[in-house]
């Protein structure tokens, strides 16, 4: 029996139901919306000719009479901000997807094609579209991730992190994605209504091989008393050969009452579902839901404050390690002919995971024209997360030198409290040079990786720091930073492809990282690159492991690019955009088979879009130069002799986008 969690799954169920029924309002009232939009079209001039009852004359019709309306173009109300004063740039750490550049220079399917954009960040597949991934962040893998969208944490319930396939983009106005030493936390904010008409966007996409995207929404300022926005997000694949397939569906809606410059209450909902057939070891049928009631408002200038309740559920496989591969398996009871019916049925039931958290939350949100801060506070009800999460952040702006700002993380655990504290401050700019530095020390837990034999929730130690300079003129971006972790131990993600609770041993890693953008001598073409390297592993004294470095964290890996981006029209009406990549990845031990390094991998990409008034089409090939029958991988064979987990590449991804407003 799996805990007693079996018996949240009518909660799980209601939620479902709450949610699936909100949907089905939002569609049956949609054209309500979309005809009051229409009533505030302007009005056209009564042409009709008139008999006068005194004199029996036609009378003509009075056309200056009826002069068009102006429409109403007032923008809708927001909530207001928690703003967010840090930043963006590679001397903070900080990068930010906008709406604008994920629909301009991205074709992300996934979380995951957006974090592996990224210095530091480390993609880890377990195989083609729609299987289990996750990320490593400069050696960061469970219990350092954080997902929250809109402010509401999307906490892991069965595994050290989440898995990044089960987060849409349907819905995503922005991504902002702070690469910190302690944690890689991704900020989620999701679309709301901006313009005074509906607005609607689709996207289809087509892949070879076996995929296919469908992603879409719609946006209206008005919906009975307020605002609402819903989208559907729909990959399927047949996998490799027409092997491993498997398909995604989220679904996401959002609807509130806002009033104009103050605040207001928004229900926010959202579900995904996953299912993988029969080939791939963890096979079964993977859902979840979250939903959100938040208020949020402006205390007084510059202070907002945010309270929320939500509740969130997992229905999955129960999986457990398989000695055989090294992966997992789904477990399935020996059935008794001497039971009876009820007792069998009871016993299959242990083969579902059910699990569900309640979070309650509330944050104070402070901006000046010197100071900035944040006091953040969230409870848990699920067991194997930490009952309370409370984060303290400030900053000081030092008169145009610069700026400082710091953070302490604090989590009580079942018979425990860890903290974890950082520390980041910046010189400059001084003609475009930033001199920048921070640190960060302390302890967290690892969500659902429990010691087994011990009986005990896992924790890991780590501190480390990063010191360099960054230089921004207008024709040239560069920067280099020193980089220099300690921890006691790394835990694996938890996932199907990794479920082990042993530790792998971590010492002290240090390296070098660096980036540069330069514009070229024609101005739509321009060159990039990042790059990170490790140039020393130390395993802590007394340590003797086969591995030669810590897992998921490769010695080496850059990104090079040359841009094309250009509007040849005068009116904007064609945008021109193309990318050329090129890729590398070296060694890396996965903690599925620590014996086992997996080798260096190199890709050259290509992407392109044109994009005429609102319609962009896009075509994107992966793995150019791949050779026939040697499919990169980032997960080895489980166990010695077994096939890897590949990819295929080379791969192609092609389809169109569009938007339009009612």
């Amino acid at each position: 029996m799996v805990r007693s969690e079996m018996s949240e799954g009518p909660r799980l169920r209601r939620s479902r139901g709450l949610f699936s029924g909100l949907i089905g309002v939002a569609l049956l009232l949609a054209p309500f919306a979309a005809g009051r939009a229409a009533a505030q079209q302007p009005t056209r001039p009564d042409t009709t000719r008139r008999v006068s009852p005194d004199t029996g004359a036609v009378v003509a019709p009075d056309t200056g009479a009826a002069r068009p309306a102006p429409r109403d173009t007032t923008p809708p109300p927001q909530l207001p901000e928690l703003a967010r004063p840090v930043p963006a740039g590679f001397s903070t750490g900080v990068w930010v997807f906008t709406r604008d550049s994920l629909e301009r220079f991205s074709n992300a399917v996934t979380l995951a094609d957006l974090l592996e954009m990224l210095p530091g960040i480390t993609r880890v597949r377990s195989g083609y579209f729609v299987q289990p991934e996750a990320a490593s962040s400069l050696g960061q893998t469970g219990g350092r991730t954080e997902v929250f969208l809109d402010g509401y944490e999307l906490a892991p319930l069965s595994a050290g992190v989440l898995d990044l396939t089960r987060i849409e983009l349907a819905e995503v106005s922005s991504v902002r994605v702070e690469r910190r030493l302690d944690v890689l936390r991704i900020e989620i904010t999701s679309l709301s209504p901006t313009s005074a008409a509906p607005y609607a966007y689709i996207q289809a996409g087509v892949a070879e091989p076996a995929g296919k995207l469908f992603r879409g929404g719609f946006l209206t300022p008005h919906f009975l008393f307020g605002p609402l926005s819903f989208g559907v997000d729909r990959l399927d694949t047949n996998g490799t050969g027409g092997a491993e397939g498997g398909d995604a569906t989220g679904g996401w809606l959002k609807w509130g009452k806002i009033w104009r410059d103050r605040g207001g209450i928004q229900l926010e909902a959202r579900t995904n579902s996953v299912h993988r057939n029969q080939t791939v070891p963890w096979v079964g049928s993977y859902s979840s839901s979250d939903l959100t009631l938040r208020g949020r408002w402006r205390l007084i200038p510059g202070l907002v404050g945010e309270a929320y309740v939500g509740s969130s559920s997992v229905n999955e496989p129960n999986l457990v390690p398989d000695t055989a591969t090294g992966f997992s398996k789904r477990f399935v009871p020996q059935l008794d002919s001497a039971k009876t019916l009820a007792d069998s049925i009871r016993q299959l039931a242990d083969t579902l995971l059910d699990r569900s958290d309640r979070q309650l939350g509330a944050r104070l949100n402070y901006v000046g024209p010197v100071a900035w801060g944040e006091a953040a506070l969230r409870t848990h009800s699920a067991s194997r997360l930490p009952s309370v999460e409370s984060d303290v952040t400030a900053g000081l702006r030092l008169a145009g030198a610069g700026d400082v700002d710091g953070g302490v993380h604090l989590e009580s655990w079942t018979g425990r409290q860890v903290t974890d504290m950082r520390a980041r401050g910046r010189l400059g700019p001084y003609r475009g040079l930033t001199a920048f530095g921070e640190i960060s020390s302390g302890e967290r837990g690892v969500p659902f990786l429990r010691d087994t034999v011990a009986g005990r929730d896992l924790f890991t130690k780590r501190s480390a720091w990063r010191a360099g300079v960054d230089l921004d003129r207008s024709w040239l971006s560069a920067g280099i930073a020193r980089l220099s972790v300690t921890a006691d131990s790394i835990p694996g993600f938890g996932l199907p492809f990794d479920l082990s609770t042993r530790f792998y041993p971590a010492g002290t890693m240090t390296g070098w990282e660096s980036h540069a953008r330069v514009r070229l001598f024609w101005k739509p073409l321009s060159a990039e690159y990042w790059y990170v390297v490790w140039t020393q592993f130390a395993l802590p004294v007394g340590v003797v492991d086969s591995i030669a470095q810590p897992v998921y964290t490769p010695d080496q890996e850059y990104r090079a690019a040359l841009i094309y981006h250009q509007v040849p029209l005068a009116s904007g009406h064609l945008e021109l955009y193309a990318r050329l990549d090129a890729r590398s990845r070296g060694n890396t031990f996965a903690a599925v088979a620590p014996t086992t390094v997996v080798p260096a991998s190199n890709s050259l990409d290509f992407y392109l879009q044109i994009r005429i008034l609102d319609v962009r089409i896009y075509f994107q090939e992966v793995g150019m130069l791949a050779k026939k029958g040697q499919r990169p991988y980032d997960i080895p064979g489980g166990q010695p002799g077994l096939t890897p987990r590949e990819y295929p590449a080379p791969r192609i991804f092609y389809g169109v986008r569009w938007q339009f407003f009612d």
